[in-house]
């Protein structure tokens, strides 16, 4: 081969040389030999040192806890009573005389911090649901409708701004309707129904609107202060006129001031005008006759339906008042309709819960006296016990028969203010008691429908103009009749009067069936009842006439005569007993005993006591 083939004989081509360069192998790394002195110390014995265990990985970081459905009422409540308090506060701090006393600003900020905590500590599902609209800005109907935590939310955070307003309108009521009552003593029963209804129109509507200055106040308040100095520069001409004269700080504080005045002012004069419908409705139920319907179920209704539509109005002015507001104080360009209807929505669920609970639970079967003092029923057992006033000792065989006298006249007038219509008896429907079932039934007939219940004695008023010592003596002493009486929807007698005296006397509850009609009407109708009486067509008869004659003298008594108790002696006479003849001499005649404690006897072991103060009550001997 020669030396110009290059590699696998191929010739190179003429006037070249090829380039083969000479192989050399690379270099190997010459490996470095332990010294002595380290293989003697690798010859040493070592201690035994296990190997590392191996690090687990750090377990991934859990969400908190979050709380629960009770907590979270729990804290709604607190939102709302913290809120209420803060208006509260305001409204100290603008009343005269007050605001030197209390740290109203300081009070009202340290609850505000509490509805905020409160706010926090919320769940997250709360909070979100919290943010819900019932009604979008587009109109349309929003999320929180398909959530159920909107809706109790809404209803538990408006509680306890509702009781704020009942607790301040409650005793409004009750001394505005006093007042009246004092002021007009003779009002009469449907007088006196309208002046209930007037006095909760006005006081449960004021308290409704102060606590709705308080709150919307304090609202707009808290708005104005959110926003950042920037964009109340940008947007503000009042705050910029301010800023001429006070610090940033101090002209947010006064725009905040006078736009919750504003709010506070125009809010609370609406929301009590708007109240004053639910308020005498409110009258009606808690100082007057007790229910809005025949039924619990109704009055549920009533107040759900009403309370619904109130708060629609009010909750819908409320956010339109602080619109307008802000747009005056704050920002031109704030819509007047912002929110307002989502709001109204919102207002008129949490009111249709709260008017229907209070409407059902307040239910009751009550009718609210008509005279100006409350314990004017006392002045019937007065009356009752001045028919049996003591009188002379019937000792004189010539002297007439005075005690018989009285108790064959035997009437005495209702006093005035125990609310009596004063129809004298004559003039009253006589209904047998075993004959008052077919009224009820011939009433109904009539479309006058009727409900049974149990009544206090205390709650009713008499519609007659007179009663009978004695009768309510027998109507104490019948064992075992417990017949219902009559009465008008407005809480009159129809009948059964004196059943009602015994029952007021022992200060006991009665068995009544109440007709659905004011007591004129059923009077008019009863009388048309076939088996009706007047008094003076009765067997029992009629009352005496206003003007008494003198009774003729009472022949002279021979002295068994006058050993027997006569029936008509109110100091110990028998009434009823069939062994009256063989009743003991009556003892020797003796100073009368005070009224404070006399016995009518009745039967053997029992007897009626006759107080001034506590009327007739029964003991038995």
């Amino acid at each position: 081969m020669k030396d110009d083939w290059l590699y696998v004989g191929l010739p190179a081509p003429d006037g070249l040389q090829p380039a083969i360069r000479p192989y050399r192998p690379p270099a190997q790394p010459v490996e470095r030999l332990p010294t002595l002195a380290e293989l003697y110390a690798q010859a040493q014995p070592r201690a035994y040192a296990p190997p590392p265990a191996p690090v687990a990985p750090a377990p991934a970081a859990q969400p908190p806890e979050q709380p629960g459905l009770l907590s979270d009422v729990g804290n709604l409540l607190k939102s709302g009573y913290a809120n209420t308090a803060a208006g509260v506060n305001w409204l100290a701090g603008k009343t005269p005389g007050l605001n030197q006393l209390i740290d109203a600003r300081g009070g009202e900020d340290y609850w505000n911090q509490v509805a905020r905590n409160a706010h926090g500590g919320l769940s997250d599902l709360q909070q979100q649901a919290g943010q819900k609209r019932f009604i979008d800005a587009d109109g349309a109907l929003g999320p929180a409708w398909s959530d159920p935590r909107a809706l109790f939310g809404t209803v538990a955070e408006s509680i306890p701004g509702t009781v704020m307003g009942m607790a301040v309108g409650g005793p409004a009521t009750a001394g505005l309707r006093q007042l009246g009552l004092k002021a007009l003593p003779s009002l009469g029963a449907a007088g006196s129904q309208r002046l209930t209804l007037a006095a909760g129109a006005a006081g449960y509507g004021a308290g409704e609107g102060l606590v709705s200055a308080g709150s919307g106040a304090v609202q707009a308040r808290k708005t104005v202060l959110r926003m950042p100095h920037d964009k109340l520069l940008n947007v503000s001409p009042q705050y910029r006129d301010l800023l001429n004269t006070l610090a940033p700080d101090q002209a947010r504080e006064a725009l905040a001031a006078s736009t919750a005045d504003q709010v506070g002012l125009e809010s609370g004069l609406t929301v009590a005008a708007t109240g004053a419908p639910m308020g005498a409705a409110f009258g009606k139920l808690f100082h007057g006759a007790g229910k809005l319907a025949s039924s619990r179920l109704g009055s549920a209704g009533l107040g759900l339906a009403g309370e619904a539509g109130q708060e629609f109005v009010q909750s819908g002015a409320e956010q339109y008042l602080q619109n307008r507001a802000l747009q005056q104080n704050v920002n031109p360009d704030q819509a007047l309709w912002d929110g307002v209807l989502n709001q109204a929505v919102s207002g008129a669920l949490a009111g249709a819960a709260m008017g229907g609970a209070m409407a059902g639970a307040g239910h009751r079967n009550r009718v609210a006296p008509v005279a100006a003092d409350p314990t004017a029923e006392a002045a019937i057992p007065k009356a009752v016990q001045a028919v049996d006033a003591p009188t002379a000792p019937d000792v004189a065989p010539a002297a007439p028969n005075v005690q018989a006298t009285r108790l064959a006249q035997g009437w005495t007038a209702f006093p005035p203010d125990t609310g009596t219509l004063g129809i004298p008896r004559a003039d009253m429907p006589q209904i047998k008691a075993e004959d008052r079932g077919a009224l009820v039934n011939f009433l109904k007939a009539r479309g006058i429908a009727h409900t049974a219940e149990d009544i206090s004695a205390a709650d009713l008023k008499p519609t007659q103009a007179e009663f009978s010592a004695e009768k309510v003596a027998q109507s104490a002493s019948r064992k075992g009749s417990n017949r219902s009486i009559l009465i008008s929807g407005d809480g009159h007698i129809v009948d059964g009067h004196h059943q009602w005296l015994a029952a007021l006397a022992k200060g006991e509850s009665i068995r009544a069936i109440r007709l659905d009609a004011p007591i004129a009407t059923l009077l008019e109708a009863a009388k048309a009842f076939p088996s009706a009486k007047t008094a003076q067509e009765s067997a029992e008869g009629a009352p005496p006439s206003a003007v008494e004659t003198p009774a003729a003298p009472a022949p002279a008594r021979t002295p068994a005569e006058t050993a027997r108790p006569s029936p008509l002696n109110l100091d110990r006479a028998t009434v009823g007993d069939a062994n009256a003849a063989e009743a003991p001499p009556a003892p020797p005649a003796t100073a009368p005993e005070p009224p404070s404690a006399r016995s009518i006897q009745l039967q053997r072991g029992q007897s009626i006591e006759l107080s001034p103060v506590l009327g007739l009550s029964l003991i038995h001997i």
